[in-house]
């Protein structure tokens, strides 16, 4: 599945309140956001505040009433979830600040995953984990995800094996261009291999295959990159690239 909207990011999650003086306290307090300037322009109430890479945009109801009472602490219900470094600090520091909370343990392969649960004051439930502890796995025939802050792209390709049962290869991607020609470069990496590196494994242990091809213009003979030229590479990271074919 193409990223057909061309997404790069989550930028804000934005909640209605009862008070904003009283969410304002949560989210800088309990969850560490950090005020930021919000667009003179509104005519309405709110606060913008940002950390961890999003924003939180509090909107004041023009409506407290309505808003429905806070429920009993559901880990189904709808929730954003943060990672943490220690999940005995935040229960700690939830118990000093007298937040009501719940806990849950999810196990998957030997691995464990811990959550605990709270309502912001209007009952909008935080998820803290350390949800990391569990490898991402993709799964097959599914878009899988696009590595812009490593320039590449990852593409699904469906293999099938001996025993007739799907499997996930991975294609990875990149290309380049100069005056000479443009170049694509490719190589299939099988989605455990990408877990590996994904996870902090290293690299060279993860064989690779590359291939591609140039585009030259018309009439021009097939040569090496000139001098001080950038060479095609495509990878996970700096340390493990595919270089290019061109020889």
């Amino acid at each position: 599945m193409a990223n057909q909207l061309q997404l790069k990011s989550l930028n804000h999650i934005s909640l209605v309140c009862r008070s904003l003086t009283e969410s304002l306290h949560f989210y800088q307090n309990v969850l560490g956001f950090i005020p930021i300037r919000r667009p003179g322009s509104f005519q309405f109430q709110g606060a913008w505040l940002f950390n961890y890479n999003i924003g939180i945009h509090l909107l004041q109801s023009e409506d407290p009433e309505s808003l429905p009472n806070t429920r009993q602490i559901n880990p189904k219900d709808n929730h954003i979830s943060f990672q943490c470094e220690s999940m005995a600090a935040v229960e700690n520091k939830l118990k000093e600040m007298e937040i009501e909370y719940v806990k849950a343990r999810v196990e998957e392969g030997g691995i464990e995953v811990d959550q605990i649960f709270f309502h912001d004051p209007d009952g909008f439930m935080i998820e803290i984990c350390n949800c990391d502890n569990l490898s991402v796995v993709f799964v097959a025939g599914e878009a899988l995800r696009m590595c812009s802050a490593i320039s590449c792209s990852v593409q699904p390709k469906l293999a099938v094996n001996a025993n007739s049962s799907q499997s996930t290869m991975l294609i990875l991607q990149e290309s380049y261009s100069d005056p000479t020609a443009s170049f694509i470069v490719y190589a299939p990496v099988d989605i455990m291999s990408m877990n590996v590196v994904i996870n902090g494994g290293d690299p060279d242990n993860v064989a690779l295959l590359p291939s591609g091809f140039a585009i030259l213009p018309d009439g021009s003979p097939v040569q090496s990159h000139e001098p001080g030229s950038k060479p095609t590479s495509a990878g996970f990271n700096k340390n493990f690239r595919i270089k290019n074919l061109n020889k």
